[in-house]
């Protein structure tokens, strides 16, 4: 079972738009209610790998959104860079990252 580029994307989104919502007071409950329905996304059309990728990368993504602002300097950049990747990828312009805001 694989993931579609567009899916990761998506994917991807969500968990940044997730992380914006928590620094914008986002509640503990709806944290864990956008976490359930992130694991049911992961659970069927990708593989292990896929799925293990995406885990480690949300996991950075939280760690270092604890410690610094990934939206700016050296990890925004090159977080927007990523972006700019995978919406390539997926075949659509998409949403802008934080730094093409």
């Amino acid at each position: 079972m694989k993931i579609t580029k567009s899916e990761l994307m998506r994917i991807l989104q969500e968990e940044i738009a997730t992380l914006t919502q928590e620094e914008n007071g986002m509640t503990a409950t709806d944290a864990r209610r956008a976490a359930i329905d992130q694991a049911r996304e992961l659970g069927s059309g990708i593989t292990d790998e896929e799925r293990a990728a995406i885990t480690a990368g949300t996991q950075a993504l939280i760690a270092a959104a604890r410690k610094t602002d990934i939206t700016s300097g050296a990890a925004g950049h090159r977080f927007q860079a990523l972006l700019d990747v995978l919406q390539a990828a997926a075949g659509g312009a998409g949403e802008q990252g934080p730094e093409g805001q």
